[in-house]
């Protein structure tokens, strides 16, 4: 996460990912501004996908709302659609984060 200003930040990753126990792995990638309202309360805007070396890619955009409930538990809801045929058409979701205590 890069903080660009006092309410405004950028995330972004990039990864692969392997399916089953093959050896064609998906690169992801994300980029995801944000502007947060209060302490509390954030909206943000993703793009992301997913890029084999044996199909075309699935290429998604999606916006959101998150609320932190306390340092280590945060809550969102977002709703998206594919920006190419190989893509879901739409989709929604909610989910839940949670960090778990560790000594440092």
């Amino acid at each position: 996460m890069v903080t660009l200003s006092k309410k405004i930040s950028l995330g972004y990753n990039a990864g692969m990912e392997w399916r089953r126990f093959g050896f064609n792995p998906a690169f992801v990638y994300s980029i995801s501004p944000r502007i947060a309202f209060n302490e509390k309360w954030f909206a943000y805007l993703e793009v992301f996908g997913f890029i084999w070396n044996d199909r075309d890619p699935q290429n998604s955009i999606d916006g959101g709302f998150a609320f932190t409930i306390n340092d280590d538990l945060k809550i969102d809801a977002s709703a998206g659609f594919g920006i190419n045929k190989e893509a879901p058409d739409n989709f929604f979701s909610i989910g839940a984060s949670f960090r778990f205590p560790t000594t440092r």
